[in-house]
């Protein structure tokens, strides 16, 4: 019973999505499920480990996504300032060290997710071309029969 639902838990995105649930704001959430419920469709995981992946990806794009939309707020929070001191005090004023700080570290926040999300696909295309290998063939007299067998990681 207790498996099953935790079974359930997992296939469903729901135990992903409640790691990444600091504050439990369901539409962060349902956020994170719409990107992830993208991810499988268009991928298809064929088995567990494939799908955790898929997870992994989907939870690297919403941090991508969430840190990007930060830098723009940052920015434009700035840009704003900017504007009225320049019409309150007819001149441009230097950016605050600690905007400029704040803005960089978004940034960087921003590059690290995309980062992840692209070594997390390219560990999908990893793993799906290390998939199975079958090998064989047995050409006996006109008749040609093909015998396949599944070759291990040991055996390449």
């Amino acid at each position: 019973m207790l498996n099953g639902a935790a079974r359930d838990e997992l296939h469903s995105g729901h135990r992903t999505a409640r790691a990444l649930d600091w504050d439990g704001r369901p539409w962060d959430r349902a956020r994170f499920l719409a990107i992830r419920d993208s991810f499988r469709a268009d991928y298809r995981p064929c088995s567990g480990l494939e799908a955790a992946l898929v997870d992994l990806a989907a939870e690297a794009f919403g941090d991508y996504l969430e840190w990007s939309g930060h830098l723009h707020m940052q920015a434009g929070t700035e840009a704003e300032i900017e504007r009225n001191d320049l019409g309150r005090h007819g001149k441009w004023k230097p950016q605050r060290i600690f905007s400029a700080e704040a803005m960089a570290e978004s940034a960087q926040m921003a590059e690290r997710a995309h980062a992840r999300f692209l070594r997390t696909i390219a560990a999908l295309g990893e793993q799906r071309r290390a998939g199975p290998v079958y090998v064989g063939q047995v050409n006996i007299a006109p008749q040609q029969v093909n015998i396949a067998r599944l070759v291990s990681d040991d055996d390449r």
